[in-house]
């Protein structure tokens, strides 16, 4: 189980990026959302001990972050935003390194954990590829495999998806949810239909604090009834939205789709919108930018 208490961190420039920060995660995936800027990666490096915080605890299980890094380090399992890789060295040849990193001595059981970990990823063709020719989103799919070299009980997964294509992306989530069977999982991203699609629970983020917490169920049960929604010829739009509380603006075959917040109908031309986590997130942050 994963305890997070009042974490705070402020940056030496005053920044304050962490705000009493506290939540409690056990086996699962569980989404990090929320906008950038939003505090998703400074509590990711404070897990991962690569930022010492300002305030508060970490523990999982009977071990302290602060006070035994290297042993919290040997649970760990960490997908950063951004990595550097050894260019001259192939794909196999730098996750074989990697498991040696994370004990596994034997080289027969480290061959077996990375072939493994190459298919799983989608990068067996690539084995023999220095990394140095790897596209970016074959990159990112490396720093996934690299994550889950020796069965991590703590994942930490900071925007896995990022450049990848609709079926690799859809091929990684899966990944990330069959790890979520026997490890804590935290994944952090600012798309809500990824957290929506794999993360029975969402901890939503703005302003370095936690403003939601729960099930996607249950954070758009919160609005149901009060979603209203609207298309409308471009032009219109704005004469249309005057004076309401928008939620979204989108356009969907050459129209705006107006989707808005109130307690009763607008208008006749208004009609009542299932809530989505999408309507949760924006409604959300906006609310965080004006407190």
């Amino acid at each position: 189980m994963l305890h997070v208490r009042e974490l705070g961190l402020v940056y030496p420039d005053g920044t304050r990026a962490l705000a009493g920060v506290t939540l409690e995660a056990g086996p699962g995936v569980l989404g990090l959302l929320g906008p950038n800027g939003a505090g998703k990666s400074s509590l990711m490096r404070v897990l991962a001990t690569l930022q010492e915080p300002s305030a508060g605890s970490v523990r999982f299980g009977e071990v302290d972050a602060l006070r035994e890094p290297e042993r919290w380090r040997r649970s760990l399992g960490y997908l950063p935003q951004e990595f550097g890789v050894y260019p001259g060295v192939t794909t196999r040849e730098m996750l074989d390194h990697m498991a040696v990193l994370k004990g596994i001595r034997e080289r027969s059981s480290r061959r077996d954990v990375v072939d493994a970990l190459l298919s799983r990823v989608n990068l067996w063709e690539a084995r023999d590829r220095v990394l140095a020719t790897l596209s970016g989103g074959m990159r990112r799919r490396f720093g996934v495999a690299q994550a889950l070299i020796g069965d991590p009980g703590l994942l930490l997964l900071d925007e896995p998806s990022a450049g990848l294509d609709p079926a690799e992306r859809h091929r990684l989530l899966d990944l990330v949810a069959e790890a979520g069977d026997r490890a804590v999982v935290l994944l952090s991203t600012h798309l809500v239909d990824e957290a929506a699609a794999i993360c029975p629970r969402v901890v939503l983020l703005a302003g370095g604090r936690v403003r939601l917490d729960g099930t996607p169920a249950d954070l758009t049960s919160a609005l149901r009834g009060r979603v209203w929604r609207r298309a409308t010829e471009r032009g219109d739009a704005p004469a249309a939205q005057a004076g309401l509380a928008v939620i979204s603006a989108r356009l969907s075959g050459g129209r705006t789709v107006l989707r808005v917040l109130a307690k009763e109908r607008p208008a006749e031309s208004w009609e009542p919108a299932e809530p989505s986590l999408d309507d949760v997130y924006l409604t959300t942050v906006t609310d965080a930018g004006h407190g």
